[in-house]
């Protein structure tokens, strides 16, 4: 009677995975009733922090940007990086003010 079982299925309910997933982001980011919304900002802050740490690091390790061959590419894309970045702070500083 070993015969073969169908792998047993589970019933995913919706609001239960959402309760889950917004207790995990409040537990990640330290912060009791932090919404998606503070945890894809604090992740993009965390990103760029390490981004540039690691630019740092090889700064220091003599990869200098005197040595890229490609430097005008390079600036151009900084520029436009730092282009959306100031956009995506002056928002978020539009969204503070008004509370």
């Amino acid at each position: 009677m070993g015969g073969h079982h169908p792998p047993r299925r589970w019933r995913i309910q919706g609001n239960t995975i959402k309760t889950r997933i917004q207790r995990l982001i409040a537990e990640w980011s330290g912060q009791s009733g932090d919404t998606p919304a503070d945890a894809s900002a604090s992740a993009l802050i965390t990103h760029l922090d390490k981004a540039l740490l690691v630019y740092q690091r090889h700064h220091v390790q003599g990869h200098d940007f005197m040595q890229a061959k490609r430097k005008d590419d390079h600036v151009e894309d900084l520029r436009r990086l730092a282009t959306d970045l100031l956009d995506v702070l002056a928002d978020w500083e539009g969204c503070a003010d008004n509370g």
